[in-house]
């Protein structure tokens, strides 16, 4: 309209009934593909996970007139490769804890650092060490990420601090009605499976074996 200002339109109804001012039918149904159908799946958690691995000849501490590089997986060399490593992530934990104070502006009391953990209100950070069960003369470093009920609030933070440290997401399940095997032919059969795994960002990991 040409009419200069702001409009406000009302409406004045009077009826001593209910009566119908628009109908606004249903949408139609979405019929679910039958291959998933009949999946039932109970998550019961999930997380960011991002795992670096490297040879045990170049860790600090690894001396090459005294130490031998191990040709099998055992525990003991699990141990070696946790001590060797401890400083690593100790140092690694409290770079985290300090920038995470300052990003997020939490106060000591906020946080909980542990050997391997840090526990902030947002998100739960947890470091694993070991041998890389798939070449022993490796070790493995695995750092998990756990978002917090609210995280949403600190998204740009939560990228400041992590960036692109993980690879990939981790979803586990509490119950499972159908083997793993059979879970997998059900997504083939939509074409679901090879979907997700064309679209996933190339990086430098391959899947473990559970």
């Amino acid at each position: 309209m040409s009419i200069p200002g702001s409009q406000t339109p009302q409406a004045i109804l009077s009826s001593s009934n209910s009566f119908r001012i628009h109908y606004v039918p249903r949408p139609p149904a979405v019929q679910a593909d039958a291959a998933l159908a009949g999946i039932r799946l109970r998550n019961n958690g999930e997380f960011l996970e991002g795992t670096e691995t490297g040879t045990i000849r170049s860790l600090k501490g690894f001396q090459r007139e005294y130490h031998k590089v191990p040709n099998r997986l055992s525990d003991s060399a699990g141990g070696w490769c946790n001590r060797l490593l401890a400083d690593t992530v100790a140092e690694e934990l409290q770079t985290l804890y300090q920038h995470t104070r300052e990003v997020l502006g939490l106060k000591r009391k906020d946080l909980r650092k542990e050997e391997d953990t840090l526990d902030a209100p947002a998100f739960r950070y947890i470091v694993e060490t070991g041998q890389n069960p798939e070449e022993p003369s490796e070790y493995y470093i695995t750092r998990r990420l756990e978002l917090r009920q609210g995280w949403p609030a600190h998204r740009e933070a939560l990228e400041q601090l992590f960036n692109d440290e993980f690879q990939q997401l981790v979803v586990e399940f509490e119950s499972m009605e159908d083997s793993f095997d059979d879970l997998v032919d059900r997504l083939e059969e939509t074409r679901l499976l090879s979907y997700v795994l064309n679209r996933l960002p190339p990086a430098p990991w391959k899947p473990w074996p559970a």
